[in-house]
């Protein structure tokens, strides 16, 4: 076993013995470059800012190399294998943070203690919390899928002639918070010219079931809410309060849309949908202004053609898909009996000439509110299949 004494005699031989200088290169060949090996051990995943798009995880750096200078006999000093010294006892690579959010340059590790091995390797394990940059692309919100990236580069390489041989990550205890689930890691090195960089990339997958029970469902039933305009009579004077108020919510879940994604991020699927909805939801109001202001017109005012032309398209309509029904018994009834159904078909277009000479504007109002519903309501589900898809 080796004893204080022992570690003070090597600290002594290693570094003043040997005049050892921490600032020159730990390479007794200079023409060949020194390789740094870096592992990245993940802890843990602290926030992911959409709005301003910045990435932040706590983690630490397994920084190794050579140092030739820095070598002993074990047998010399009682077999120790190891020793630990401050940081400024040797030299160091000057490994600063390429992607930083806030600021880019060293990342101010220098306190941490460095062991030396007597094989001259030499192992460095820094912890720090890393806020870099991150493009957030909120596209498919929230069924999103986010890729970032955390970049370290030799601030000095093309100086000291250094550069990253090997690059790992490690996620083994690897903690996420938040709404985020962790998805994969990759490691790549980047050696070209004067730029030594070594890149960090994590993939992370939203967990939706929050935004959809808080801010989806409740966007969808209010826009199909909106359909209920047509179920109001125009008499009870609430068919337009009713269309105001359901615009409401959806101009407020916009704005909150709004809010969480940031400005510079492409159109999200979402918020075109509650912009569509904004869209059907004017032109309801529209159509229900207009059946407020026919229905309040007098029974002795003279009726458009359009109206007209409408009316009979309705009970045109109608009257086919009753005989559709009917036809579906045909080959049940006898010829004679159809035949007269025929026949007696001139009767019937009489009494619904008659029929539509009786129409009022209130008959207006509500064959509207039958078509119009119908077509709003085709419109809002091919919307909202839209977004499920």
């Amino acid at each position: 076993m080796y004893s204080a004494t022992d570690i003070k005699q090597l600290k002594y031989d290693i570094f003043e013995s040997r005049q050892f200088d921490y600032s020159k290169r730990p390479s007794k060949f200079f023409s060949e470059p020194l390789e740094i090996y870096i592992k990245f051990c993940v802890l843990g995943i602290n926030d992911i800012d959409e709005v301003n798009q910045r990435f932040v995880t706590s983690g630490k750096l397994d920084i190794k190399w050579k140092d030739g200078y820095l070598e002993w006999n074990i047998t010399e000093y009682n077999n120790i294998l190891s020793l630990s010294v401050q940081h400024y006892s040797v030299w160091r690579p000057d490994i600063a943070l390429n992607n930083g959010h806030s600021s880019t340059g060293n990342l101010h590790l220098s306190e941490f203690d460095i062991i030396i091995f007597n094989t001259g390797l030499i192992k460095w394990t820094p912890y720090s919390i890393f806020e870099t940059k991150c493009e957030i692309n909120t596209m498919y919100f929230p069924f999103d899928k986010q890729f970032c990236e955390v970049e370290f580069v030799l601030w000095t390489a093309s100086a000291i002639g250094s550069r990253f041989r090997k690059a790992k990550v490690e996620v083994s205890t690897l903690h996420v918070r938040g709404e985020w689930k962790f998805v994969n890691v990759d490691a790549s090195i980047i050696n070209n010219g004067s730029l030594h960089k070594t890149v960090f990339k994590l993939g992370l997958q939203r967990k939706p079931g929050k935004v959809i029970l808080e801010f989806v469902l409740p966007a969808v039933i209010i826009s199909l809410m909106d359909l209920m305009t047509f179920c109001i009579p125009c008499g009870s004077g609430e068919k337009i309060s009713f269309t105001t108020t359901i615009f409401l919510p959806l101009a407020v879940y916009l704005t909150v849309l709004s809010s969480m994604i940031p400005a510079t991020s492409s159109n999200c699927i979402l918020g075109i949908y509650l912009k569509a909805q904004m869209v059907i939801e004017a032109c309801i109001a529209v159509v229900a202004d207009f059946q407020v202001r026919l229905f309040h017109c007098k029974n002795d005012d003279k009726f458009s053609k359009w109206m007209f032309r409408f009316c009979q398209w309705s009970l045109n309509h109608k009257r086919k898909r009753k005989m559709h029904a009917t036809d579906r018994r045909v080959s049940m009834m006898s010829l004679s009996v159809y035949e007269n159904r025929k026949d007696n078909s001139g009767f019937k277009e009489e009494n619904n000439n008659s029929t539509l000479h009786n129409v009022n504007f209130e008959d207006v109002c509500n064959k509207i509110d039958r078509v119009a519903g119908r077509v709003f309501f085709c419109i809002s589900f091919i919307t909202t299949c839209t977004l499920a898809q």
